[in-house]
């Protein structure tokens, strides 16, 4: 109950924003719907999820060849036609819409954030879809706390914002005391850094 202040979670003020009357049906898309939906294996279903997970954690405006990075596929073009066809039955409400699904339609939505400060905490697990978003807002004064070393969810492609963000625009701050471990730990955590990623 902080006077002139929201805290929430990126999802859930996209949430907000897209499905205000929560027509969509949210949740998790089943194997067994794109196998239906497209007549083809598990194996391909797996495919077309992993597909559309790469287009929805990136920054881009619709799925291309570039979410198949490092798949080998051959057909592309029918892969892309295929995660292009479950993407449009969530966007016309025929299935389930993930949580990054509705968070993609917020990035590409476009919207202005009404506020002077925006922080996004635990921005080390950001994906490039969050950072489009935080990007857009030129209005506000935009803060990105995190580490790097802490990064848990490069499962779910998320990036290094420290090296995405326009380095030339932002001011790097440090934190110089830590409160949650004394000085022993530091100080070797410290040695770790230096020694195997040349880091101070």
């Amino acid at each position: 109950n902080i006077k002139n202040m929201n805290i929430c979670t990126m999802h859930s003020l996209a949430l907000k924003t897209i499905d205000p009357n929560s027509e969509y049906n949210i949740g998790k898309i089943t194997y067994s719907y794109i196998e239906n939906r497209l007549n083809i294996n598990n194996k391909d279903a797996h495919i077309i999820k992993k597909i559309m997970e790469h287009f929805f954690a990136s920054h881009s405006k619709e799925i291309s060849s570039q979410h198949i990075d490092m798949m080998n596929l051959n057909n592309e073009n029918d892969y892309i036609n295929n995660a292009n066809i479950i993407w449009n039955d969530m966007c016309s409400k025929q299935c389930k819409m993930p949580h990054d699904g509705y968070l993609k339609l917020f990035q590409l939505k476009q919207s202005k954030l009404e506020y002077d400060i925006i922080m996004l905490d635990e921005a080390q697990d950001a994906t490039e879809c969050m950072l489009h978003i935080l990007k857009r807002q030129n209005h506000a004064i935009r803060y990105l706390v995190g580490d790097i070393h802490q990064q848990i969810y490069g499962f779910r492609n998320v990036c290094n914002p420290f090296n995405t963000y326009e380095t030339n625009k932002i001011k790097n701050y440090t934190l110089s005391q830590s409160f949650r471990y004394g000085y022993q730990i530091a100080h070797l955590s410290n040695i770790f850094l230096k020694h195997f990623k040349n880091e101070t």
